[in-house]
């Protein structure tokens, strides 16, 4: 099994720092290389999202990893059996015609990027919701990326600044030796090599004083990333405090949790039951994670984490 609650919670944030570092041009630092962070950082995120539930017993044929990317890309799919084919198939669905009384429109259209489609309805096909307003969360992970990547780049651009920079007095027959200075120094040559005209007493350190907040940001990058797993119902608690945390604190956290876990399950579960009943099938869907966790065992793990500890109670 795949477990999630530990496996992201102490994710590595470097991304090619030498690339970042080595940039020269500010625009091309914030464009350029903020569009390859904030890309890294959804193909991160879209991935954690996708693989947050597990379907057993899901007929071979069918990929989970599409049932759910389709669920986090369109806010609903529909489950159904191709007589033709043989075999049942989970697709793209478009919604139209008279509502039920539910509010659920009774035309299905289910599609594929392959051309297939088919007319369907609730007589011979499920609909599979992402939550209970039928609605995408791919914009939501697209915000949570685009801070980060920002937080990222601001973070990297004040590393860079903490190097002091160098003026060289130079004239337009020493010009070329003075850039060969500065591309060495720039690559972290440990010699330089300089002609023995060349005056080194033009060479003078500028310190820009730019105050060290790294740290910082790299906790604020930190932060938006537990709080992104606690959206996904992963437990990640984000107190940045340095002392042991109280038993209200982390019951508080955990009741955030689970009730954004459950927005997901239960929207699953609801599908689960159908499919089952309509194609006498056994599918079981359940959230990914098996390990002890606070939301998984509950207060009495809670207590036990209190008396090793780990918690202060209040």
């Amino acid at each position: 099994m795949y477990n999630l609650t530990n496996q992201y919670n102490n994710i590595d944030f470097r991304l090619n720092e030498k690339k970042l570092l080595k940039t020269q041009n500010q625009a091309k630092l914030i464009t350029t290389d903020f569009n390859i962070l904030y890309n890294n950082f959804l193909t991160r995120l879209t991935n954690i999202y996708v693989n947050r539930f597990v379907w057993d017993n899901l007929p071979i044929e069918i990929e989970p990893w599409f049932l759910e990317r389709s669920l986090l890309m369109n806010g609903v799919c529909v489950f159904f059996y191709d007589e033709i084919m043989n075999e049942y198939l989970i697709t793209f669905v478009n919604l139209s015609g008279k509502m039920n009384v539910y509010n659920i429109p009774q035309k299905w259209k289910a599609y594929a990027a392959n051309g297939y489609s088919r007319n369907l309805n609730s007589k011979n096909a499920v609909l599979i919701y992402n939550n209970n307003d039928f609605i995408p969360d791919f914009n939501t992970l697209c915000l949570y990326a685009e801070r980060m990547a920002y937080i990222y780049v601001i973070y990297m651009k004040n590393i860079a600044l903490q190097k002091n920079s160098i003026s060289i007095a130079t004239t337009k027959d020493t010009l070329l030796s003075s850039k060969n200075i500065v591309n060495q120094i720039d690559e972290g040559k440990d010699y330089i090599f300089i002609k023995d005209m060349f005056d080194v007493d033009k060479i003078k350190p500028i310190d820009l004083q730019v105050e060290f907040k790294a740290d910082r940001l790299r906790a604020e990058l930190k932060s938006e990333f537990n709080d992104f797993l606690n959206w996904c119902g992963i437990e990640s608690f984000t107190s940045d405090k340095k002392e042991r945390l109280v038993s209200g604190e982390v019951s508080g956290n955990n009741g955030y949790v689970e009730i954004q876990r459950n927005i997901g399950l239960n929207a699953r579960k609801l599908a689960e039951r159908r499919i089952n009943n309509m194609f006498n099938l056994e599918l079981n869907v359940k959230f990914n994670s098996e390990i002890a966790t606070l939301v998984n065992l509950g207060n009495d793990y809670i207590s036990e984490i209190i008396q090793k500890g780990g918690a202060e109670s209040e």
